[in-house]
């Protein structure tokens, strides 16, 4: 467990990405083999170097007003606001290229794009709520459009360069397509493999909440988020296990300064949080392709808290309410989750009850049990499964497959067969007591508090009971004695009044 304690106090600035530098998705590493020509010709803003007697106040101020963002931009541009660890960015990031490219052909026009948790001030002055996020910005303006991701070439020539519609039809021949890489299309919710430890399970899901907290949190400009992390804080607090008390010390210091105040500025919120550095999440998540792990620890915190209220449940009597638990998981998600069609996609199904949400979890804890806690991490799990194999036939569509059959769908889902041959029925259902010990068993790798709980109590009794016991022995062996010596004085007393008599 060292090398959790060593993760857990490690933070991260940037993810990796899948091709190109560090944080950056269109800045090309040559010592990979990669080129500018792969990316051309879109423009990476890369962080610019101090200036030799630049003061710190006038470098924060020109590296976070870069002049494409400025009212000094004499021309129109477009600016993509991103994240390397977003699974959609990197699949869209072949369709701004093309676009890219196929305006150019019509009309000179500049194409940016800024990784938002290098550049987080600069996100949150353009009020970027997800990613992607892309802007058209006219000339002289630093007021940006939001464009719709299912706008191509033709739109943004025709509606916003005004382009003649003959004119881009000429140069721009056959009907848009959007260009798919398939080895781009990465799945970026991985569920465990046989290799994982819970080691990597904790330190991947400590490096998302960072992570997080980092490049999420402070460029959400929203009122209500200062309780909506109050609350998950205090979930984390009660539900992570003593592996990640690490996070949980972070976490519970967060809840005792003042929330709104530390907000304000990405000072006051770095303080609190554990120093810097550059490590990255493990093989299982990242599966080689750097940038992919932030989505695929952040599902295993959450599976590690599900589990972990059920936990907090037995050993206490202030319990969870599992339908608060989901709320405080799904508002999360809504504030503080990046990833436009990731996170519309699990509201939706949180807020229409799929998977039966509103029949089995609880608000009432005065008569809740055991079985009624376990049914937060299954309907998680079962949520978890359905994006996978969502994700599974989007990959398959975009690559022209046929529909998934019911086999393929099935692998797709955690656990597979081989893995746990108990918690699958024939027909496609499962058994909800094998699923819920192999959750257990994986994300939180440690037996049961409650087992734990039992069998120190049950040891206690009996060494109780053993030392009782041989009190009472020795009490009653005490008191024996005792009587021998008074029977015996008594005896004597008896004859000595006897023998006076006689005389």
């Amino acid at each position: 467990m060292a090398s959790i304690g060593v993760l857990l106090f490690f933070y991260l600035t940037q993810g990796s990405v899948s091709g190109g530098k560090a944080g950056y998705l269109y800045s090309p590493d040559p010592s990979k083999g990669e080129k500018i020509s792969d990316v051309s010709p879109i423009i990476d803003y890369v962080q610019p170097e101090r200036r030799i007697g630049e003061s710190q106040k006038d470098y924060d101020e020109r590296r976070s007003h870069p002049l494409f963002l400025t009212k000094e931009e004499k021309e129109d541009r477009i600016v993509e606001f991103y994240a390397a660890w977003c699974g959609h960015c990197q699949h869209y990031k072949p369709k701004y290229i093309k676009i890219a490219r196929e305006v150019n052909k019509v009309r000179t026009l500049t194409f940016h794009a800024v990784p938002c948790p290098i550049h987080g001030k600069i996100c949150q002055d353009q009020n970027v709520r997800g990613y992607p996020t892309v802007k058209f910005f006219p000339a002289g303006s630093d007021e940006g459009v939001v464009l719709k991701h299912s706008i191509g070439a033709n739109g943004i020539l025709i509606d916003f360069l005004h382009v003649d519609k003959t004119e881009v039809e000429s140069k721009i021949k056959g009907k848009e397509k959007t260009l798919r890489n398939a080895t781009d299309k990465k799945n970026t919710n991985q569920q465990p493999t046989d290799s994982t430890t819970s080691d990597s399970v904790f330190g991947d899901a400590a490096l998302s909440l960072y992570f997080g907290l980092k490049s999420s949190v402070y460029v959400t400009p929203d009122a209500s988020r200062s309780k909506v992390l109050r609350r998950w804080l205090e979930l984390l607090v009660k539900s992570l296990p003593v592996e990640m008390s690490t996070l949980k010390d972070h976490a519970t210091t967060l809840m005792t300064v003042d929330i709104d105040e530390t907000l304000q500025s990405e000072t006051n919120l770095l303080q609190y949080l554990p120093d810097k550095s550059q490590v990255g999440w493990s093989e299982n998540c990242s599966k080689g392709v750097s940038g992919a792990g932030y989505t695929c620890g952040l599902w295993e915190l959450f599976h590690i808290v599900t589990i972990g209220v059920v936990e907090w449940n037995v050993k206490s009597q202030d319990r969870i309410a599992t339908t608060d638990a989901a709320d405080a998981i799904r508002d999360y998600v809504e504030y503080f989750f990046m990833c436009n069609e990731c996170r519309q996609n699990f509201l939706t199904m949180y807020d229409a009850c799929q998977f039966q949400r509103c029949e089995r979890l609880n608000s009432d804890i005065s008569d809740d049990t055991m079985e009624s806690w376990k049914q937060l991490p299954l309907w998680l799990w079962e949520t978890h499964n359905d994006v996978n194999v969502r994700l599974m036939a989007e990959e398959r569509k975009e690559k022209g497959l046929p529909q998934a059959t019911l086999e393929q769908m099935q692998m797709a889902r955690w656990p597979s067969t081989r893995d746990c041959p108990s918690c699958w029925m024939e027909g496609g259902g499962w058994d909800e007591e094998e699923v819920y010990k192999m959750l257990h068993s994986y994300y939180w790798g440690t037996k049961s508090v409650f087992m734990n709980d039992i069998a120190k109590e049950y040891t206690r009794v009996r060494i109780a009971s053993s030392q009782e016991f041989i009190y009472l022995k020795s009490f009653l062996a005490l008191c024996c004695i005792l009587w021998l010596l008074y029977y015996q004085q008594q005896k004597r007393m008896l004859v000595s009044v006897q023998r006076r008599k006689s005389k």
